[in-house]
């Protein structure tokens, strides 16, 4: 019977499943998902209450950490057969949540100050009020929490390394009942081989506030410099307020001294906003494979990308030209020249780099993407159907997972005069 566990790539919630699972010998695929780039709406969407953990066995769905915890626990000597000791470990696991729901608003407050007052009062206040009153309850029933090992006593070491990862405390040491269960439970058949197995946790907590931010990317309601940064937030599966304004009316008197530099795009994560297009495309592909770890193809990249820009810049003058004539000289001199004097040469960067400005995909692929869309609107052509590589390069940027989905929905590109 297949079983399976999802859950962050960290402890918490899931961590004594995991355990027990372990020491109970159950076979089991170990789900784990980037708590980064989480919420994936992916996978939310199939989740039942849009929340990890989860667990699947025979096509059969269960959520809630504690009954999952209890369920793999069943038919082993950690479920007692005494409905009072049932209850009993019931009451402190129940407990055990309230108290880890005062850790959690700390663990996601962005801002530094009150996120250290909140931290502050679990240490200071929560901690001393629910861990006393723990570390009797085991000394009450010797070293644990129904008299011998449960399901409880797993869920009782999980959350308190979560708290020591989570707020970088060493919790346990004040309380030697509680630190002595736990190291009994770490060092179990099965848990002690798993933990070795996979090293010690670690979280980014400034990284993980940022990923839970509110984004929002301001542009116009058309495809041009700001599309490669929606293909890349829906192919890195981060969810981010669209916020199109009508070209029509703009500029917006009002909007536009809101703005640093009274221009689009404008990206906004929490209480910072962040202007150019290349700046935001790069920020928001950070912490995935799309950016390079070596500094010279990140010099290649950021050359290629500059270049691309050259090219639109070009363009650009050709869509703010107002004067007809002049506007039909600069787009044939676009047509006859400017573009096969670039994209030859991209078409030579793609084919000497396994179709890739440095071997394998990255952010600039999805600007160049993004730019010759919006070159063929503005110049009514398809510029890419003369370099294979080229052409190859977007069909593949445009199918790619979350790219796909978001390129049907958003229809073909209208410019409204």
């Amino acid at each position: 019977m297949p079983k399976k566990l999802s859950y962050f790539n960290l402890n918490g919630l899931a961590e004594p499943i995991r355990y027990i699972l372990h020491y109970t010998n159950q076979e089991f695929e170990d789900v784990r998902h980037d708590v980064y780039s989480w919420p994936d709406p992916t996978v939310k969407a199939t989740l039942p209450y849009g929340q990890l953990p989860v667990y699947e066995e025979d096509g059969r769905v269960l959520t809630q950490s504690l009954a999952i915890a209890k369920y793999v626990a069943r038919g082993t000597d950690l479920v007692p057969t005494d409905p009072w000791k049932n209850a009993v470990i019931e009451s402190i696991v129940f407990t055990l949540i309230d108290y880890f729901k005062s850790v959690v608003p700390s663990v996601r407050e962005a801002d530094p100050v009150k996120c250290a007052e909140l931290t502050k009062e679990v240490i200071e206040k929560n901690i001393p009020f629910y861990f006393s009153k723990f570390n009797k309850h085991l000394e009450d029933n010797g070293g644990f929490l129904s008299g011998k090992l449960s399901w409880g006593d797993f869920v009782l070491c999980g959350v308190v390394e979560a708290s020591d990862m989570f707020l970088g405390i060493d919790l346990s040491k004040d309380y030697p009942a509680v630190r002595t269960l736990v190291q009994h439970i770490r060092n179990l058949p099965g848990v002690k081989e798993y933990i070795k197995s996979i090293g010690p946790y670690s979280i980014d907590l400034a990284r993980f506030n940022l990923s839970t931010m509110a984004k929002k990317l301001h542009y116009f309601n058309f495809i041009a410099i700001a599309e490669p940064i929606r293909y890349l937030l829906h192919y890195t599966k981060q969810e981010f307020e669209d916020v199109r304004h009508d070209h029509r009316f703009w500029p917006n008197p009002e909007f536009k001294e809101k703005l640093p530099y009274g221009q689009f795009p404008l990206y906004e994560e929490g209480d910072r906003m962040l202007t150019q297009s290349l700046a935001i495309a790069k920020y928001v592909a950070r912490g995935t494979d799309l950016i390079p770890s070596d500094p010279w193809t990140q010099a290649v990249l950021d050359a290629a990308v500059y270049t691309i820009y050259d090219y639109w810049s070009k363009v650009g003058a050709f869509i703010k030209e107002k004067d007809p004539e002049k506007k039909k000289v600069l787009k044939s001199e676009l047509l006859s020249e400017t573009v096969d004097f670039f994209f030859s040469r991209f078409e030579k960067d793609l084919k000497e780099n396994g179709g890739y400005f440095s071997g394998k995909l990255s952010w600039v692929e999805f600007v160049l993407c993004g730019l010759v869309e919006a070159s063929n609107y503005f110049l009514d052509t398809e510029l890419e159907k003369k370099y294979p590589r080229v052409e190859a390069l977007v069909n593949k940027i445009k199918s790619l997972p979350g790219v796909k989905e978001y390129v049907a929905a958003r229809g073909p590109n209208v410019f409204k005069h």
